[in-house]
């Protein structure tokens, strides 16, 4: 089922397309976060049809980008893993 989520990232364009990685969405029906495993297409048009899912993008202000990402969830990893900084895309990494 098709649904809409959200996350909060810093530097759009260094964020890894196509290649599977660890982050932290919001789902937008309930605003609850979860720490996934997943794979983030940001051309809607030139994902694959598993990706099915909408990911809108907010910058660290909560700015709601005007067209979402594709997303394919492959695992919602353990909730321990919200205080785990790899799984954040907003601080700048050190």
């Amino acid at each position: 089922m098709k649904k809409d989520y959200d996350c909060f990232i810093r530097f759009p364009e260094t964020f890894p397309e196509g290649t599977e990685i660890k982050f932290m969405i919001r789902d937008c029906s309930n605003y609850r976060y979860i720490p996934i495993k997943g794979k983030v297409f940001k051309d809607p048009d030139k994902a694959p049809e598993e990706a099915c899912h909408n990911l809108w993008r907010r910058d660290p202000l909560g700015v709601k980008s005007y067209k979402p990402w594709r997303l394919l969830i492959i695992e919602k990893c353990d909730d321990m893993e919200l205080f785990n900084s790899k799984f954040h895309w907003c601080a700048p990494k050190e």
